[in-house]
Formats: C-alpha cells, structure tokens, sequence
C-alpha cells in the first residue's frame, strides 16, 4: 500500500526510464503524459477522483497550489486555474453544458444565496428602527441608488442574476437592433408589442423632459426606464419574507399606498407578498419629527414661510331639503418652508414695522 508521504515512483525511478525532464518540452510532456494514460487503460475519472482525493503530501500539494487564487496573475486563467478547466469544458463541449449546468451549477447557486440572503437579513442598514427615523433619513433612504448600492454590496451574484433576466432584450428589441443592422429575425405568434407612440420613445429614450432621473447608470439600449427599478422591488420583496424586519422598502411603499388612498385589500394583498407593511407607527414617528424640524426651522435665524391650507371634507350628506345638515371636518393644514436666502436682504425682510407702515 502506498505511503501517505510519497507516491509509489519517484523521481529516480522515471530519470532511469526517461533521462532529464528538462529534455522534453511542455508539449511533449502533455503528450507523454496522456501516452502513459491511454497505454495503463486509466480512465479520466479515475484520475481525477485520485488527484482530488489523495491522501498522498506531494500531490494534496500540486492539488493545493491548482486549486489556490493568485492575484499576481495577468488573466483570470493563469488567476485561478479552475474556472479556466471550467471555462474549456463549457465552450469546447455544448453537448455537455446543460449537464455542466444541471449538476453542478444549482448546487454552488443555492450556497450563494443563502450567504448573500444572511448578508441582506442581517445588514442593519436595511432595518428601520422606528427610534431612529427622521425626515432626513427619508430622504436618503427614498434614494434607489442607495438602495441599489447596498444590495449590489451584499448580493452582488443575486443582483447579477436578476439584472441580466430583467435587462435582456426581449423579441421587439432584438428586431429593433436587427433593423439597424440589416439583419432579419423572426417573431414568435402572438407577440404583444409596443405601440407606434412607445416606438419613437424607445429610439430616444432621453426625449421625455418629466421624466425624473433614475440615479442609476445609462438605460439599457430600449429601455424607457431603468431595469433595476424592478430588481430592487424583487429583492425588497425576497428579503422582507425571508426576515420581516428587514423592512427597508416595504414600510417606504406602504406610505405611498396609502397617501394615494389605495383600498384596503389591496393592501392586505401587497402585504401578503412582501411589498408593503402597516404604517401606522412610521406615521406618528415622522409626523413628531417633522413638528421638531418646524419648531428647529421657526426657531432659528433661517428665514421661512408658513403655508395654510384649509381643507373642507364632508362627512356625510342627509336628504336633499332646505333644512338640510350635513356632516363636514374643517380642518387647516399649515405647513413651514424654509426660504433660500440668495439675493435677498435678510434684514429687510425680517423688518416687521416697516412692513406695517406698507
């Protein structure tokens, strides 16, 4: 039985047999190599589960050394030599990918994500903690690039996925290009393209002046609106129900839900698949700090306006007669801007007695 600290022949044995190493060149190493494989009858698998799996110290360290990344390499071949196998098996043999991605690629994408799921659940800049939110803070998180940057940080395979699933020309858009380009291409049956008015935006995709800025890179070639809108919701979505306290975008969609007067079981339903939670907390958490940023505002040297905006509701109408009463709110909203002080006379305009005299 072999030695764990050796192999059976050594290099004795292949100098009496063979002479110098150095004679023959790395081609005919290769060659040599292979000959010995064909005339012993080994097979390839047999070779490589005694290569990955020997016991033996001088090949766990040729294995070790194979299997390391070295960052002094100049390509991602010579950088890591098993992504360069894994490469030539994919583009050399095609009959063999769906079998490459059958059996070994699930396996490495479902470790992925559980450790970039655990990287999200756990980040705590992605928890609104009801102690901490302020206006300010709003504003910030309101910001999609924000958003993107911290998903992109933790899930960045994720994020790849989904951008490459939801960035990807469709049939119309491949046509499109076909036609720049003078090539034909056929459409499925029952393809449902955009209309004439959507054909000349998605030839200028910068033509609508009110459409606000995404924050993100250049569009996509066709593309009205960034891709990575719809990536954000998705992960948003995943995140929320795999740890509902990572509650980053759901509690900032259930807001506007409700300013927009969504129903009720509308909202039931966003809720059931992670796109939004109850508001009411946030509500009364924003609604304090925006009073303190007032009275801060109103209390400081800043110049600032008060907007007053009386609101008439009716509550409910009785019989249409002259005695009629009905059930109204009247209520006053008031609202503290502050004012930008570029070009104006900041004691002129807090001179209250001159103003009286007007």
């Amino acid at each position: 039985m072999a030695s764990t600290d050796s192999l059976e022949y050594d290099n004795d044995f292949w100098q009496q047999r063979l002479g110098p190493a150095s004679q023959f060149s790395l081609e005919k190493k290769c060659h040599l190599m292979f000959s010995l494989l064909i005339f012993l009858a080994l097979s390839f698998a047999h070779l490589l589960e005694f290569i990955f799996s020997s016991k033996v110290m001088v090949v766990k360290q040729r294995v070790s050394k194979f299997m390391a990344y070295s960052s002094m390499g100049t390509t991602d071949d010579t950088r890591f030599p098993p992504a360069m196998v894994f490469r030539l098996w994919h583009e050399n043999y095609p009959k063999s990918r769906s079998w490459l991605h059958d059996m070994i690629i699930p396996g490495c994408v479902k470790e992925i994500a559980l450790e970039e799921s655990d990287k999200l659940i756990n980040d705590g800049s992605l928890r609104i903690k009801l102690s901490d939110l302020t206006m300010e803070k709003i504003r910030d998180l309101l910001k999609p690039e924000n958003i993107a940057g911290k998903y992109k940080e933790a899930a960045l395979f994720l994020w790849g996925i989904l951008h490459t699933f939801a960035a990807s020309p469709n049939c119309y858009r491949r046509g499109k290009k076909s036609e720049m380009t003078g090539e034909e291409i056929e459409f499925a049956a029952g393809e449902d393209f955009q209309g004439a008015e959507d054909l000349n935006a998605m030839d200028d995709p910068q033509q609508d002046p009110e459409r606000p800025s995404s924050g993100f890179e250049a569009l996509p070639q066709g593309f009205l609106w960034s891709p990575e809108f719809a990536i954000i919701m998705a992960i948003s979505m995943l995140v929320f129900v795999c740890n509902r306290a990572t509650n980053i975008l759901p509690i900032m969609l259930r807001l506007f839900f409700k300013i927009n007067r969504t129903g009720s079981r509308v909202l039931t339903m966003l809720s059931n698949v992670g796109v939004c939670v109850s508001e009411e907390r946030v509500k009364k958490r924003l609604s304090e700090d925006a009073i303190n940023l007032a009275v801060q505002l109103m209390t400081s040297d800043k110049l600032y306006a008060v907007i007053f905006d009386n609101i008439n509701i009716y509550l409910r109408k009785f019989q249409q007669r002259v005695t009629n009463h009905h059930s109204m709110i009247n209520a006053t909203n008031a609202a503290v801007i502050e004012i930008d002080e570029e070009g104006i006379d900041k004691a002129a305009a807090q001179d209250l007695d001159a103003k009286l005299k007007l």
